[in-house]
């Protein structure tokens, strides 16, 4: 049976016909499915992100070490990234006019936590080396640093935890040995025991940041 041209056309747009109409109920059938379970999607709020990563090479000091990651300026963390790449993470921790006993004062938020804190303020035992006098938050001590600035300022944060500390560069020193009377000051002995706390405290059992093969 041979059938007409009118015949052919009528089957062709019947089949396309049928053809989006099924298409059509099974995406609006999905839809509905996918939708009515969308409660049981966690909010960004329950999840948590875990980034691989290298182990960690921390440089704590300075200025020095602050603006050591531009290599515009020749910055010798520049050129540590570059040395280990794909073998450590560089972190820069540094904070312009700060000497040792600032440093001091936040160390305990820099160095990451290797056991629970058992010590009842981060901030305990700290005595400024600027004026005290100066207006701050009621909630706690305010740290000035050499250039007048509050710390914390807006812009710091401190991750919560990190990978395994291989390498630990502690890099103070320049504004310590400003001249006696000077706001960064400080007496080579002070300096000294500073430098000595902070070694502690990656290698001292007793210490929260206790990493003995850093």
């Amino acid at each position: 049976m041979v059938l007409s041209r009118t015949t052919v056309r009528v089957l062709v747009v019947a089949a396309v016909v049928t053809l989006f109409t099924f298409n059509y109920i099974y995406i609006t059938s999905w839809a509905s499915n996918d939708l009515s379970s969308t409660s049981s999607i966690p909010s960004s709020g329950d999840m948590t992100y875990e980034y691989p990563g290298y182990d960690v090479l921390l440089a704590f000091g300075d200025s020095i070490t602050q603006i050591g990651d531009d290599p515009n300026n020749g910055g010798y963390l520049a050129h540590l990234t570059r040395h280990y790449e794909r073998q450590m993470d560089v972190l820069n921790r540094g904070f312009a006019g700060y000497n040792t006993t600032g440093a001091r004062a936040i160390v305990h938020r820099v160095l990451p936590k290797t056991r629970s804190n058992t010590r009842s303020s981060a901030l305990s035992g700290w005595y400024p080396w600027q004026s005290s006098s100066k207006p701050g938050k009621s909630t706690g001590p305010v740290i000035y640093n050499s250039t007048g600035s509050i710390w914390p300022s807006r812009n710091s944060h401190f991750p919560s935890s990190a990978r395994k500390l291989q390498l630990c560069i502690i890099f103070f020193g320049a504004n310590d040995a400003q001249a006696e009377g000077e706001a960064g000051h400080n007496p080579i002995e002070k300096y000294a025991e500073d430098l000595r706390y902070f070694v502690s405290l990656l290698w001292s059992p007793d210490s929260e940041h206790y990493s003995p093969d850093t």
